[in-house]
């Protein structure tokens, strides 16, 4: 028997020194990530492999070099032709050998929605108490319908305060939604083409306020504070409003895509995005967007589409 009194015994098991955890390589995780078609470890745990897949693909960049995850942005005015193209961006990758995907990311209104919806009756009551001279032509048409819209969001956003409040809302709804919709295929790997993306709500907001081009660069230092995943590429796909308007029948006013065209230029010129001339044809336009494109791929993952 030991001569080591027993409650010396139990102290000295209590305060014994243990060995230090082993810390798992990220690198091996990341690895393992790239490969992985639905995201676990060999464990089976999600919770750590996700951590370090946030923090690994917080910029596109880190994810690009880890493997073919990156985020294509194509930008530009209702009826210049994004979607027809990042459809055929998505067939020209996948038919490369890369996953891709389209993804809508344009802002939507859910938790603006009730605001906008009693903004809107304050405004036509607002309208409707206004005496009319009773002359009608186009002109009166047009500021009775979308130019005394405008006139009114920006006599509403002339308050600094409110027009603080409805910009941050907008991009922080905005951004909640970059998260949701593009952050999971970032994690699998794969590239993501975006109709358009955070900058589109301080465009919106700076047309609703009566904003010009000249302090929009300013507006734009907003969205380092909303760290939504960085894009790796940007195009800008530029076609007269005249043109735009041909195309689309949903618009309710050419002056709606005319206030949004210098806009667009400076937010290209401020995030450095390739300029596309989209009065070319679509095969053409397409032809240029992926000969930048394929400029940035690195070799294409051949095991993803193999099966067994």
């Amino acid at each position: 028997l030991p001569k080591t009194k027993p409650w010396r015994l139990v102290l000295a098991h209590r305060h014994r020194r243990r060995p230090a955890r082993r810390r798992q390589n990220p690198s091996r995780l990341i690895s393992f990530i790239s490969h992985s078609s639905d995201g676990r470890d060999s464990s089976g745990c999600w919770g750590k492999v996700r951590f370090v897949q946030f923090r690994q693909c917080r910029d596109a960049g880190n994810c690009l070099k880890q493997g073919s995850a990156m985020i294509i942005c194509l930008n530009g005015i209702d009826g210049s032709g994004k979607s027809s193209q990042a459809q055929r961006l998505i067939a020209q990758l996948n038919a490369a050998g890369y996953p891709a995907v389209h993804v809508w990311t344009g802002g939507r209104r859910s938790l603006r929605r009730p605001l906008i919806s009693i903004g809107k009756r304050f405004l036509k009551s607002a309208n409707s108490d206004k005496p009319t001279s009773g002359k009608a032509g186009p002109a009166a048409a047009t500021q009775s319908g979308y130019g005394a819209y405008i006139s009114s969001t920006q006599r509403i956003l002339k308050r600094r305060s409110l027009y603080r409040v409805w910009q941050h809302l907008s991009l922080l709804e905005h951004a909640a939604e970059i998260w949701v919709m593009v952050l999971p295929h970032l994690l699998r790997g794969r590239i993501v083409v975006c109709d358009r993306y955070l900058h589109d709500s301080i465009i919106r907001v700076a047309v609703l306020a009566g904003n010009d081009a000249s302090q929009l660069p300013q507006q734009l230092r907003l969205l380092r504070w909303y760290r939504v995943p960085s894009p790796t590429l940007g195009f800008l796909i530029d076609v007269p409003s005249e043109v735009a308007f041909s195309r689309k029948d949903d618009i309710p006013d050419i002056e709606y895509l005319r206030r949004r065209v210098p806009l667009y230029h400076a937010a290209a010129a401020q995030l450095k995005m390739h300029i596309v001339d989209g009065t070319k044809q679509p095969d053409e336009i397409a032809g240029i967007v992926w000969e930048i494109v394929s400029k940035l791929l690195p070799k294409a993952p051949k095991a993803i589409y193999t099966q067994g």
